[in-house]
């Protein structure tokens, strides 16, 4: 197993590999191998859930009657299955490797590991009572913020406990950051600001109704768009860093999009909010949508040019989950632009064309670059390397087959129902008609990916339990 390395910038901009003082003893690894595993295991288990709800709400498009119990309802599941995938699943798996990215990168980093374990427990049982509440019929009607206010508060508390000391620690140290930390710092300040700036609006002032709703959607916006996709891509230039000897392809480049995607991501709100806003905003929000392709596309390119030939079975790993969140950036960012257009947003209308975009950034490319890093990260905490390539070949071709066909399927129902609401004629069973067509399909993509995911989780115990093969040289 190869030295983790940490990013330098040269005098040209671009950055080669060198040594971190931390990297030669395992010292940051030892310090924090139980609160990572732990979240990575968490992690793992809030996916499990989502994946159950997702394959009973696709059963209830189909078939009503199956579990026909209120608090199984398929309006209480839906909104919920978004939330787990955002503050369960993607969330902790972000949060575990952002905190491994900077215990490595200063020895002063992740000291409060107990308040960080008590922040865990306080985050995991907010999110259990924030689905308990839901199912129980007391979530909001705002999307992102379906949580009962205090619950979600007491959740973010959580969330600052376990990431806050990391971040505020990498914040304040002095000296430039490599491209892959200015991306995950850039993504928590946002996560930051933009839960600072929307609750209060909405809990301690007048703003109801449509600003009500306008709010939410900016707030759960920026939580995935402008947190969670750059802390994804952050962690895959640190990957980058740790696999390729030669370090990033172009830092100016990176560090030349940094910028110009939070202030696309900022503007293109608006572009898939279905509520009666007025014209220039739809539009402005949907030039930005536009506009983010380019340093969206630019970070694939750097980051595709940056890998090189898999010289070994770890390189390999996590190289093809890169290439994969890779290409699924450009292509939901592509589709985010259409559907943010003035003729996409007429012809998707209010039938969830944004929300199959968000779902396939986050379980696409978000949960792609997650597992890219914690297939470098496990053998370094663990002392030894994965177990099986076969049970690695498994979690991504299922990973790849079933996200990619489910987020197809969405995109195109979606597409079609939007087809069918513009039409004057048509009713309201031909909209749905089209989310039941394609619920079939949804189906079988899910049972594929409960397969690649057990697949994971039983590889991932084994080596957290320090099965696996004899460790190279750390």
């Amino acid at each position: 197993m190869s030295n983790i390395s940490h990013s330098v910038e040269s005098s040209d901009g671009g950055f080669y590999a060198q040594a971190h003082p931390l990297v030669a003893h395992s010292s940051a690894d030892r310090r924090c191998r139980g609160i990572l595993t732990t979240m990575v295991g968490i992690a793992v288990l809030w996916l499990l859930v989502t994946v159950t709800l997702s394959g009973l709400s696709a059963l209830k498009l189909q078939w009503p009657a199956v579990l026909d119990y209120s608090f199984l309802s398929f309006g209480r599941i839906f909104p919920l299955i978004e939330m787990l995938t955002v503050y369960g699943s993607s969330l902790s798996g972000v949060s575990a490797l952002t905190i491994w990215v900077l215990s490595r990168d200063a020895s002063d980093t992740f000291a409060s590991r107990n308040s960080s374990f008590l922040g865990l427990v306080i985050w995991n049982l907010a999110l259990i009572a924030g689905c308990i509440a839901t199912l129980a019929g007391y979530g909001g009607p705002l999307r992102g913020l379906v949580f009962p206010v205090p619950i979600h508060i007491i959740m973010l508390v959580g969330i600052a406990m376990v990431i806050g000391p990391s971040v505020i620690s990498a914040v304040g140290r002095r000296g430039a950051l490599s491209c892959g930390l200015l991306y995950i710092l850039g993504g928590w300040v946002w996560f930051v600001w933009s839960n600072i700036v929307s609750h209060p609006l909405i809990t301690a002032t007048n703003v109801k109704g449509i600003m009500e709703a306008l709010v939410a959607s900016w707030c759960h916006h920026s939580v995935i768009w402008g947190s969670l996709v750059p802390a994804a891509i952050g962690i895959i230039y640190c990957v980058v860093g740790v696999l390729m000897p030669k370090g990033v392809y172009s830092g100016g480049l990176a560090r030349g999009s940094f910028l110009p995607y939070f202030f696309c991501v900022g503007m293109s709100y608006t572009a898939s909010f279905p509520g009666p806003i007025p014209l220039w905003l739809v539009s402005l929000g949907g030039f930005s949508s536009v506009l983010l392709l380019i340093p969206a596309t630019l970070n694939a390119f750097n980051i595709w040019m940056s890998l090189g030939s898999e010289d070994t079975v770890e390189q390999a790993r996590s190289t093809l989950f890169i290439k994969l969140s890779c290409a699924c950036l450009v292509v939901v960012c592509v589709l985010k632009a259409v559907f943010g257009l003035h003729f996409g947003r007429n012809l998707v209308g209010l039938s969830g064309g944004s929300l199959a975009v968000d779902e396939a950034v986050l379980n696409c490319f978000v949960l792609s670059a997650v597992f890219s890093g914690v297939y470098i990260m496990m053998p370094r905490l663990a002392r030894c390397e994965w177990l099986s390539r076969s049970l690695f070949n498994v979690h991504f071709f299922a990973n790849c087959y079933a996200l990619i066909g489910w987020s197809a399927f969405g995109v195109c129902a979606s597409l079609l129902a939007g087809a069918d609401m513009a039409d004057a004629d048509s009713l309201f069973s031909d909209v749905s008609q089209c989310y039941k067509f394609f619920a079939i399909g949804k189906l079988f993509c899910l049972a594929i990916w409960v397969l690649g995911l057990l697949a994971f989780a039983f590889h991932f115990l084994l080596i957290a339990s320090g099965i696996g093969q004899p460790e190279g040289d750390i």
